[in-house]
């Protein structure tokens, strides 16, 4: 069955808030995503992100990625019909930059949707372009040994390299520029959004077999 997921680094709120809340709302009534999942989304303690999809019908899962609040991620699963197992939140794992104070580390969720179960990882990667390819190779070395049989690796990768180039393997990617959505599921229609962030949402469809 397939089915859209949505990733966007919403840079906040700010100048724009009510124009990006409008966007999203838009994308949730035209695509019906039932996995959206935001970076740079801390930029208020009262987050307007959060009020929105729980009034969408959404379960949220948030956390501090990196060294400030700034920097939080929202993933968003759609009630009933994905259930949660395990929230995992924000993992630590072994990698070259783990100290860098730009290191960021992802969102985890154990997830069960139409009987078949995954992990969903909500990625916001360091933003230098060297420490971003080996953050993101620490990262899926990481993953592949988590357990899961099939997995959702998306979010702001801050990569312009391609994962196959890395000598990642074994995902099938569709990118909008930095932004990506990697998984073992099979990938189809995508769709690139404009907004008023610097980066535009990427959805896609995935096939949950």
């Amino acid at each position: 069955m397939n089915r859209n997921i949505m990733t966007w680094n919403v840079r906040g709120a700010g100048r724009y808030g009510e124009h990006k809340l409008r966007i999203l709302s838009e994308c949730i009534e035209h695509y019906n995503p039932i996995i959206i999942l935001l970076q740079d989304a801390g930029c208020e303690d009262d987050n307007v992100y959060i009020k929105t999809l729980l009034h969408k019908s959404y379960e949220v899962y948030d956390v501090v990625a990196g060294n400030t609040e700034r920097y939080r991620l929202i993933t968003a699963v759609k009630v009933p019909d994905i259930s949660v197992m395990t929230n995992h939140g924000r993992i630590e794992y072994d990698s070259t930059y783990r100290n860098d104070p730009g290191a960021r580390r992802p969102l985890l969720l154990d997830c069960l949707y139409n009987q078949v179960r995954f992990h969903l990882y909500n990625v916001y990667n360091i933003t230098n372009q060297q420490k971003s390819k080996q953050e993101i190779i620490d990262l899926y070395t990481y993953v592949q040994h988590d357990g899961a049989a099939n997995r959702i690796v998306a979010g702001d990768f801050n990569l312009t390299s391609t994962l196959l180039s890395l000598n990642i393997q074994g995902y099938e990617t569709k990118r909008n520029n930095l932004d990506y959505v990697t998984s073992t599921f099979t990938l189809q229609n995508s769709h690139h959004i404009l907004s008023p962030s610097d980066h535009e949402i990427l959805i896609c469809e995935v096939d949950f077999r």
